[in-house]
């Protein structure tokens, strides 16, 4: 009987992933839609939708959304990603030939307090940026080591689609490429090899993300405009932070530090009582396959370059230490600082954990003083991931319940689609970010998704100091009657604002019933605003 339990979990992984991956996000099999921080949700999406000038990733997703449907989309996608996280940890350490080692690097790279978090708050970019850059490195890994060309050409799409997902994974994945190439070239001396290498990623690289690339070089998108104005508040305003009582190092050192944790927007691994006894262990193993590794494996000594490197950049200015290096990065290194957040360097510490703890798990199990109860040893290693995020099953399930846009929404877009004529819409409040009553937590502004592109919404990051990048004109103009936190704006001239809005071509409002929507109240009394609907969540004006 066990021997058929151990043949059906080394030959079935991807059932048992599954199911992990199913028993994470079984309340999303409801209807509605699921809400996060950073994932627009796009209910009327089409074909006429896509923007082409959108990285190929994203232009994928909402593709398959037209074809799926936007909700569907949603839950197949964030099965996806959980998937093929569990399905790269159990195959980056299939040669320790050790069941329980692989289920304990594919739980770890599920079960972390990174991919949570990630996943819960910033689902399509990083979340799933991070797994397209799981697999890059798998596929480097063993494309050098069996000197394999078209796994080595595989592992270039795969980092060609984290770039086009999550742009800033050009960094991590540059770091990698750079520190295995040139480990590989220590060892043969063949300049041409490395050369040739090296050139042929970043072209299929370039390739893949052709089209944005080219549209930012133009002109075309704006979006690098906002990240060459960033500033030293930026860097301190999205700087790792240390959680609990802990320090920033110990902080980074356990996958921790992103700042919207201790906002407290989802239920923190810290919630857990046995979650530091859980990552001392897996800390341990860590160790001792890194130990045991040293003189077996030439690709250990990069991987422990790596994981201090990244260590020490995940942290960044929030450490006396290393705040010089991370200010020096920033200031001479193109386009880092639009890594303003500096903790997305943990996804490569992770990856490390997953790779040397797995292999630490093998030598574990294999000593000659465990060998009695290696199973029970065993199976408690495979689950120790779990152990150490196991507020992740609750705090899952509390994001991945989904909601409905609500009655009043639907009749306010059935008056404005009747009524809109060719003109454009405002949306008020001024956020980029709102807390709707309906989704129940604080969401990208779903306004342009929902009533359709010719809506207007903000693009203001309004977060600590930042209150925002953009130089657009249209932006600049409509936040002169904008209230910017305590300035009541007192000089506003709220006779100009009607003619102001008709040169954009504006001829709609929608003033939606949260946040600070009593601040915009002057609507009913501006010159040129009449009020032509109103419900309990929405107040729609004409112009």
């Amino acid at each position: 009987m066990l021997t058929q339990m151990k043949n059906f979990f080394k030959n079935y992984s991807w059932i048992v992933f599954a199911l992990v991956a199913i028993g994470l996000i079984y309340p999303s099999f409801q209807g509605g839609y699921i809400f996060s921080l950073d994932w627009a949700v796009k209910p009327f999406i089409t074909l006429s939708d896509i923007n082409w000038h959108d990285p190929l990733g994203w232009i994928a997703c909402d593709f398959f959304s037209v074809i799926l449907t936007f909700a569907i989309f949603q839950r197949i996608f964030l099965f996806g990603i959980l998937f093929l996280s569990g399905l790269a940890g159990f195959r980056l350490v299939k040669k320790t030939n050790n069941l329980y080692a692989q289920y304990f690097s594919g739980l770890l790279l599920i079960f972390n307090p990174f991919i949570y978090a990630r996943v819960t708050e910033q689902t399509m970019m990083i979340g799933a940026g991070s797994v397209a850059f799981f697999w890059f490195w798998i596929y480097l890994l063993e494309a050098l080591e069996e000197g394999n060309w078209r796994k080595y050409f595989s592992s270039a799409l795969i980092g060609g689609l984290a770039v086009s997902l999550f742009a800033h994974s050009a960094f991590f994945i540059g770091v990698v490429l750079a520190t295995f190439l040139l480990a590989d070239y220590v060892r043969d001396k063949k300049w041409k090899v490395f050369a040739k290498r090296f050139f042929f990623f970043w072209l299929i690289v370039f390739v893949l993300n052709s089209n944005w690339i080219v549209a930012t070089l133009s002109g075309s998108e704006t979006w690098i405009s906002g990240v060459r104005n960033f500033t030293q508040d930026d860097i301190e305003t999205f700087r790792t932070r240390s959680i609990g009582d802990n320090s920033i190092y110990v902080t980074v050192l356990s996958m921790q530090g992103y700042w919207g944790e201790y906002q407290e927007r989802f239920t923190s691994i810290q919630d857990n009582p046995f979650w530091k006894l859980a990552f001392v262990l897996i800390f341990a193993l860590t160790v001792f396959g890194l130990i045991r590794l040293w003189r077996k494996k030439a690709q250990v000594k990069p991987f422990l370059f790596l994981f201090l490197l990244a260590f020490v950049l995940a942290i960044g200015v929030a450490s006396p230490i290393f705040k010089p290096f991370t200010l020096f990065l920033y200031q001479h290194i193109p386009f880092y600082l639009g890594l303003r957040e500096p903790q997305k360097w943990v996804v490569i510490l992770v990856f490390v954990y997953s790779y040397l703890g797995g292999w630490g798990v093998k030598y574990l199990l294999e000593m000659r003083k465990t060998r009695s109860y290696c199973q029970e040893l065993g199976i408690l290693c495979a689950i120790l991931p779990i152990i150490f995020s196991f507020s992740m099953l609750r705090g899952m399930h509390e994001h991945v319940v989904p909601h409905n846009f609500p009655m009043e929404w639907q009749s306010a877009k059935d008056y404005v689609e009747v009524n809109q004529a060719d003109g454009k819409i405002l949306f008020f409040p001024w956020h980029s970010y709102l807390k709707l009553d309906f989704a129940g937590k604080n969401i990208t502004n779903p306004a342009k998704a929902y009533f359709g592109d010719g809506t207007i919404s903000g693009d203001n990051t309004e977060f600590g100091k930042v209150y925002s990048h953009s130089f657009d004109k249209q932006t600049l103009s409509i936040e002169k009657y904008v209230v910017k936190k305590n300035n009541l704006l007192e000089s506003a001239n709220y006779e100009n604002f009607s003619k102001d809005m008709s040169e954009m071509r504006i001829k709609m409002i929608i003033l939606a019933k949260t946040e600070d929507w009593q601040k915009y109240l002057w609507l009913e009394s501006a010159p040129g605003v009449k009020k032509v609907l109103e419900n309990d969540k929405l107040s729609v004006y004409e112009l």
